[in-house]
């Protein structure tokens, strides 16, 4: 089953969570959208902002994306009466999971870390899967089951 969110409480939710993200912005901005470079040591990150994320979180809390059955919303608190604490735990569990995956590396892609072998270079064939992860073998299932795309085997990289 998916989440079905009337209009008046996603825009009504959303803005509370706005109003304090954004009186918690210095504090944001200092400790979660920072990078660090290849000495560890911290920048503000060029990819990742809280201005970017507060437009994409009211675009998928409020608006939603797909449509019919397959609509679907960033849950922000919008279907109980807890006001906004469940939808700011789900925006903390978000970006600690981003942090720890893109927002650290200033990375929009997955980073590569798994070495094949002794010198500094990473395998191309991180890009199939890294950790014991099969990226071609990963399906959806049950109501996301339409999401799954074929796997291309003849597919070619270029440089």
């Amino acid at each position: 089953r998916h989440l079905v969110i009337p209009d008046y409480n996603s825009e009504f939710h959303f803005n509370e969570i706005e109003v304090w993200l954004n009186k918690k912005r210095a504090q944001l901005e200092s400790t979660v959208f920072i990078s660090y470079d290849k000495d560890g040591k911290p920048y503000p990150s060029f990819w990742y902002t809280l201005d970017d994320f507060m437009i994409a979180l009211r675009e998928l809390s409020v608006i939603g994306v797909g449509g019919g059955e397959f609509e679907r919303f960033f849950y922000i608190g919008q279907t109980d009466n807890r006001g906004i604490v469940h939808g700011l735990v789900n925006v903390a569990a978000f970006l600690s999971h981003a942090s720890v995956i893109s927002i650290k590396y200033d990375a929009c892609d997955e980073f590569n870390m798994d070495k094949t072998d002794y010198t500094a270079k990473y395998a191309v064939s991180n890009s199939c899967g890294q950790f014991g992860r099969s990226y071609q073998d990963e399906v959806c299932v049950g109501d996301t089951a339409h999401m799954t795309c074929d796997v291309d085997k003849d597919i070619q990289m270029t440089a």
